[in-house]
């Protein structure tokens, strides 16, 4: 069985610090594991991750530290430039 494989693979990459404000300012409450120390090392291990991978897979690591507006933009640009798009 042949498994398909993706053409580009899209980190969605944003800032600890970053993803705690913009939790708590969208919603009342976090979850258990929506802790800065939680969300720093789990940042941390996808990184590792697409280091190992790097050479095998495409892969793009987006800055999502910016507004929704130039977020779309980038993903826009990067759709277009792997011709996906």
């Amino acid at each position: 069985m042949e498994w398909l494989k993706p053409n580009l693979h899209i980190f969605i990459d944003i800032d600890p610090e970053i993803a705690i404000e913009r939790i708590s300012k969208n919603r009342p409450h976090t979850e258990l594991y929506e802790t800065l120390d939680n969300l720093i090392m789990v940042r941390n291990k996808y990184h590792e991750a697409i280091q190992l991978l790097n050479n095998s897979e495409k892969i793009v690591i987006l800055n999502c530290d910016q507004t929704e507006k130039e977020i779309h933009r980038q993903v826009l640009d990067i759709l277009e430039k792997n011709n996906i798009f």
